[in-house]
């Protein structure tokens, strides 16, 4: 834009001036949020900013165990505003290996103090995973041009047939985000066991993504989107002391260890939200009830 302005200032020959009015918009809109942030330091840490928190997390590098990172991502259509694709991408490291990483480049602006770490480890690689994800979800009524740069066939380089017409888009081969949902809005990018809709407000839906048995631990994957078309949700705020999963056999229950993500606030139109929880395991059961207090529960769970 700035080269544009300069050659419309007549500073310019005018047969080399940039012209005005030949930018392309965008079709695509990739938006993010990051959900969990955890460098893993013990006995350090810092701010983003700032040389200091860099010379910093330089000296304890030694220091730094397992970091961790994740983010929700949605890809929208900027023309009718329909969100095409969404997940959540996550990574964790336990060293820093430099080098022949798919991702090349120093780590900038804020995230410059992690260089060299775990978490840039993780950082990459939850980029990487994100790129993929984009790659293999956009339509192909977005892709315009060959990879040599050859205008595709039938295509034109300005918007799409899908994005003119707002035609529906071609479902995915990947079974991770097919379906067409259920009357409770579950996100279509995500493998969904069961939804519930909220205690604090029906509009309010959680979805059971993931469940999964490590040893003595349970991690539970939870996805929250919202209904209806009220400006936002009831707040709600997940109660760690009160959660618990249920083991039907013995009516025995098990504490939550660890919550991460999107626990407590509102939600609007739209929204997709993360979190994740970790509770001692049941070790025999089948099948658990999990309950987050100030949520709702999620009844007959089986456990595999």
């Amino acid at each position: 834009m700035a080269e544009q302005d300069l050659g419309a200032s007549g500073r310019v020959k005018k047969e080399t001036a940039a012209p005005i009015g030949q930018i392309e918009g965008a079709e695509l809109m990739v938006t993010a949020a990051i959900t969990g942030f955890d460098p893993g330091a013990s006995g350090g840490g810092g701010s983003f900013g700032g040389s200091s928190a860099g010379e910093l997390l330089g000296a304890v590098t030694g220091a730094f165990k397992k970091a961790h990172v994740a983010m929700d991502l949605r890809v929208i259509d900027t023309r009718t505003s329909r969100v095409l694709a969404a997940t959540s991408v996550e990574a964790s490291a336990t060293s820093f290996s430099g080098g022949g990483m798919a991702l090349g480049g120093a780590m900038g602006g804020g995230l410059g103090g992690f260089a060299k770490t775990p978490m840039e480890t993780a950082i990459r690689k939850m980029i990487g995973e994100a790129v993929k994800f984009i790659v293999a979800q956009t339509p192909q009524s977005y892709y315009h041009y060959t990879p040599e740069g050859q205008l595709i066939a039938g295509a034109s380089p300005a918007l799409s047939t899908a994005s003119k017409q707002g035609t529906a888009v071609a479902k995915s081969t990947n079974p991770s985000v097919e379906g067409s949902g259920d009357e409770l809005g579950t996100p279509k990018a995500k493998n969904t066991i069961q939804s519930i809709k909220s205690d604090v407000d029906p509009d309010l839906v959680a979805h059971l993504n993931e469940v999964k048995r490590r040893g003595a631990v349970l991690t539970v994957t939870v996805t929250l989107t919202m209904n209806g078309s009220k400006k936002q949700s009831e707040f709600f705020s997940i109660d760690k002391g009160k959660s618990h999963v249920m083991d039907y056999d013995t009516a025995k229950q098990y504490e939550l260890v660890n919550l991460d993500g999107f626990t407590s606030s509102r939600l609007h139109p739209g929204d997709v939200k993360t979190f994740q929880a970790t509770f001692k395991a049941p070790q025999n059961s089948k099948s658990v009830a999990i309950t987050f207090s100030g949520l709702g529960t999620f009844d007959d769970v089986e456990l595999k």
